[in-house]
């Protein structure tokens, strides 16, 4: 019988560990790939209504989208930053316009000719890689962001061999330590 694969133990885990490690990639653009804090939004909402007009599900007519509707930040905002709102129960959608940071403007997303079509639905086309641990039938990850378990994946075997070692492991236990994770 086949054991099963190990799973993600998220980015809190590995930073038990390895602090330093940790702390440094915390600011790195590849951690603040996605975020769901307000204070990372770099866009301008006081300007681009036109770009920003959308129609959402439920509503009666288009309007410009605002940081109130905002659920996930996506990009650290070096170049340009895309939004997600929620649609339904953690159902996210990518909104059609996105702010470009060098020009500091709204622009246009146009990843197909509607908004609704699948393009813009951030589990099957943009999770993958601004996540950690995806998860594409129940469209759940992780952790936000590209963390450590996106280059060195699934932790869970790597942390349960470095707990039943202890603080003292012996050779033969480092060597499987290592041997757990994806150097």
């Amino acid at each position: 019988a086949q054991d099963s694969p190990p799973d993600y133990v998220g980015a809190g885990e590995c930073a038990d560990c390895h602090r330093d490690l940790a702390r440094t990639h915390d600011d790195s653009r590849h951690a603040l790939t996605l975020q769901d804090d307000e204070d990372a939004i770099v866009a301008d909402f006081s300007v681009g209504e036109d770009v920003r007009t959308v129609q959402f599900p439920g509503e009666d007519a288009a309007r410009p989208f605002t940081v109130d509707d905002v659920a996930f930040i996506v990009g650290a905002g070096r170049y340009v930053q895309r939004y997600l709102v929620e649609i339904e129960d953690r159902v996210y959608r990518v909104l059609p316009a996105e702010w470009n940071v060098t020009a500091a403007e709204w622009q246009p997303l146009t990843l197909a000719d509607s908004w609704d079509d699948p393009a813009y639905s951030w589990d099957q086309s943009c999770a993958y890689c601004h996540t950690t641990g995806l998860n594409i039938e129940r469209a759940r990850w992780e952790d936000d962001g590209v963390q450590c378990e996106a280059c060195h994946g699934p932790g869970e075997a790597h942390v349960e061999l470095a707990s039943d070692a202890g603080r003292r492991p012996s050779e033969e236990e480092v060597t499987a330590i290592r041997a757990a994770i994806n150097p």
